[in-house]
């Protein structure tokens, strides 16, 4: 995969962003429109779930839902053109499915939805797509809490987390592509381990010389805690994945972070 630098892989190369008819949605569009390098190919994609349909007249409301969402997406389609040129399609079916199944057929590099205030718990129970994304998702994932149309570009400053695993430093290399090439701010967050014997302190040291760009900020906290913190001052949160899927995420810093973070998180795989 090509870079936008040496070790930043070029995830906004071909995005999917995910169109459901929220308010949160449409915001997705225009922050993943500005964060794209100008090359990037965006495919704007709302899907209609017709089992969600619940009415006598129910063929007459997904005929409805359809045509609302199809007006939707290419409304958007025209409103962003200013920034760059999109493609818009729509598909019928289970959210989750249809989107893996785009992604795949796109070979896309990220997928882009829009990040709801929900619990995380209830997110993984009630079969979220975020939730489902952050599992399963074969590429880069962002959860947006952009801004909307009118309003400025997302705040300036990028905060990545960095604990010297080859996730992390995935995370801190496409965050400092983003921030060269848009002018960003950059701090890089360093949580405690919970240990202070020789080789916690050895782990501490290599961190601060690995990294070289942006502010360090040493948090004693663990990471979670460490990183929502951060994230309250933030405009994007980049975190590293070690593609952990299903149940097995649910330990998962990065999982759990995106659900909860204040701002918008990119999780790099």
């Amino acid at each position: 995969m090509s870079s936008d630098r040496e070790g930043a892989p070029r995830i906004f190369e071909r995005v999917l962003c995910a169109i459901d008819g929220s308010a949160e949605s449409r915001r997705v569009g225009w922050e993943t429109a500005r964060l794209m390098p100008r090359e990037g190919a965006l495919t704007l994609c709302a899907v209609v779930d017709p089992y969600a349909v619940e009415s006598e007249a129910g063929v007459f409301l997904e005929r409805a839902t359809t045509q609302r969402m199809e007006s939707m997406v290419t409304d958007l389609q025209a409103e962003i053109g200013a920034l760059r040129p999109a493609e818009a399609i729509l598909r019928e079916g289970p959210p989750a499915r249809m989107l893996l199944a785009e992604l795949s057929a796109e070979r896309a590099t990220l997928i882009a939805l829009g990040g709801r205030s929900r619990r995380r718990a209830a997110g993984i129970l009630l079969g979220s797509v975020a939730s489902a994304m952050l599992h399963e998702a074969p590429c880069a994932v962002l959860l947006s809490r952009g801004t909307a149309r009118a309003d400025p570009p997302a705040r300036c400053l990028v905060t990545v987390g960095y604990d010297g695993s080859p996730a992390a430093r995935r995370a801190l290399a496409v965050a400092e592509a983003l921030c060269g090439r848009l002018g960003l701010q950059l701090q890089v967050v360093s949580a405690g381990t919970g240990g202070s014997d020789a080789s916690a302190r050895n782990g501490q040291e290599e961190r601060r010389l690995e990294i070289s760009t942006g502010v360090l900020i040493e948090d004693p906290r663990g990471p979670v805690a460490a990183l929502l913190g951060a994230g309250a001052g933030s405009g994007l949160m980049v975190l590293g994945s070690r593609g952990l899927h299903g149940l097995r995420a649910l330990g998962s810093v990065s999982e759990r972070v995106a659900q909860r973070a204040p701002c918008s998180v990119l999780v790099v795989r």
